[in-house]
């Protein structure tokens, strides 16, 4: 389910997913370490990797790591020991995994299972180190397990970050441009949730949707704007419907793609007249059942975060492409995101622009509630970081016509 282009090149995961890729002693580990708790009978690796003196970080990593689960379900971290029979202690860690599955339900094939088991831990173990240098100050975020926890790295690509570079049509600056602006006329802080402009954090699921989702979240505030009238419009049509304007359906798409899409139909229905399925189906958009009204759309200029602030402030969320590659952003918790490995290049996700502060980009995401903050990322600003002012843009919403309002 994600937002990557078939022609981006190919790019080296391992080195991605590593948060030190210097560290060569926490490779060592998190080989020994999954090889011996993934397998219970496994005692003489555990034996083998207590011994190196790393034992102490993982009773710390299992009683300080968060996780994106019920309030009861904390109590078993809380309660984690390292027992003397490492048998006993394997136990508890297998009955942990149980509960992180039937949480979040997880369903794997017998085979299936050992191997996800293995990742959910390294993940385990990243988290962990991570957020011990986090405390020590090199680090502005901190990370967390959560129900993308039991993919590696190839997995999270090809599932979760789909958007297509078809934005190498950066050519096309097209119907509108973006308005003037004067630094001085915008707040320094502002956030469009607070205004009542956004919807409640979604999941895009197994389908590579991010583009639909973030092109309907700009079109909803936009709407909002306008009617003062919160509601749900339909990422469904998008996915199903941008295939003629060259988007992929789930298998990915672009920003402009779907802005093309919506100024050919006029604009998109609502939610409940077309619901999303995670899946593309044929369209069945009824330009009767639109409640906006699409007449134009505007692309800022590529690279410039104060024009994009600017239009952020005065017009709405806007959707934006970026890079979601490395392994700190599928297992992001709070703080800054500030990851020097994201690329100001490339982009292969597309989120929703809902406001800011002094030093963050606030941004709505689509992986559900589970993920950042209750759906929530805050990035680092004024250092294009992930590419995230690359390219943005967003719809320009108008009245519905009579003619279609009669058929409400």
């Amino acid at each position: 389910m994600s937002c990557l282009s078939k022609s981006a090149k190919k790019r080296d995961y391992r080195s991605l997913f590593l948060s030190n890729p210097k560290n060569h002693q926490l490779d060592n580990n998190l080989k020994n370490l999954t090889k011996a708790l993934a397998d219970r009978r496994s005692n003489e690796s555990y034996v083998a990797f207590r011994g190196n003196g790393s034992g102490p970080d993982l009773a710390r990593l299992l009683h300080s790591t968060v996780f994106a689960s019920p309030p009861e379900h904390h109590e078993i971290i809380a309660g984690l020991k390292i027992p003397g029979p490492v048998t006993e202690y394997l136990n508890q860690v297998h009955y942990f995994w149980k509960d992180y599955t039937e949480a979040h339900e997880k369903m794997y094939s017998r085979a299936e299972e050992l191997k996800k088991k293995r990742q959910w831990i390294e993940n385990l173990l990243r988290v962990h180190h991570h957020n011990e240098e986090a405390r020590a100050g090199r680090h502005s975020y901190f990370l967390r397990a959560n129900h993308l926890s039991d993919l590696n790295i190839r997995e999270y690509m090809r599932r979760m970050v789909r958007l297509t570079q078809s934005e190498r049509e950066m050519a096309d600056r097209i119907p509108r441009t973006a308005p003037k602006r004067k630094r001085e006329d915008i707040p320094e802080e502002w956030n469009w949730v607070e205004q009542g402009f956004v919807t409640p954090a979604r999941d895009q699921g197994s389908c590579g949707s991010c583009y639909a989702f973030s092109i309907a979240g700009s079109a909803e505030g936009q709407n909002f704007r306008r009617t003062k009238t919160l509601q749900n419009l339909s990422v469904q049509q998008l996915v199903d419907c941008s295939v003629f304007t060259g988007n992929w359906g789930c298998r990915g798409g672009s920003l402009r793609n779907a802005l093309r899409y919506l100024l050919r139909a006029g604009g998109l229905a609502r939610e409940e007249d077309y619901p999303y399925r995670a899946k593309r189906r044929l369209c069945h958009f009824l330009p009767w059942k639109r409640r906006v009204n699409v007449t134009s759309y505007v692309i800022l200029p590529e690279n410039d975060e104060e024009a994009l602030e600017y239009a952020v402030a005065t017009t709405g969320p806007v959707a934006c492409s970026l890079d979601a590659s490395p392994y700190t952003f599928q297992l992001y918790h709070k703080g800054i995101y500030d990851d020097e490995s994201c690329s100001s290049t490339r982009v292969n996700h597309a989120m929703l622009i809902v406001g800011y502060t002094k030093d963050a980009w606030i941004l709505k995401n689509w992986w559900g509630p589970h993920w950042g903050v209750d759906g929530y990322m805050f990035l680092r600003k004024g250092k294009n970081r992930c590419a995230v002012a690359r390219y943005a843009g967003y719809p320009v919403v108008d009245d519905v016509p009579l003619s279609y309002d009669l058929w409400r």
